[in-house]
């Protein structure tokens, strides 16, 4: 299991668009072979900052997600809404 974690800030003019197109990927990417979650959540101290919460089988899901239609687009649209570059991180479980 990997996990991807995208902190976005977004233009707070842009909230509302952003949200629509984040929308879309998120919904496409739910539909994906390995892909076991992939949510939205937003920061309660700044409201223009959102973290893109993914939870994937393994690489080969990431891989695919990341050539799928919905993702190009999302990726190709995305810098127009942001305060900063996106920060992401991959991540592994730890053993419990």
């Amino acid at each position: 299991m990997l996990y991807i974690e995208a902190k976005v800030q977004v233009n707070p003019t842009l909230i509302e668009e952003f949200l629509a197109e984040v929308k879309l990927v998120i919904a496409g990417s739910l539909q994906e072979e390995g892909n076991h979650d992939y949510e939205l959540v937003r920061s309660v101290d700044e409201i223009n900052t959102f973290y893109i919460l993914e939870k994937w089988a393994d690489d080969t899901a990431i891989k695919l997600h990341n050539s799928t239609a919905h993702y190009k687009k999302f990726k190709q649209n995305i810098p127009t809404f942001l305060t900063r570059p996106i920060e992401v991180a991959l991540l592994s479980p730890v053993e419990k």
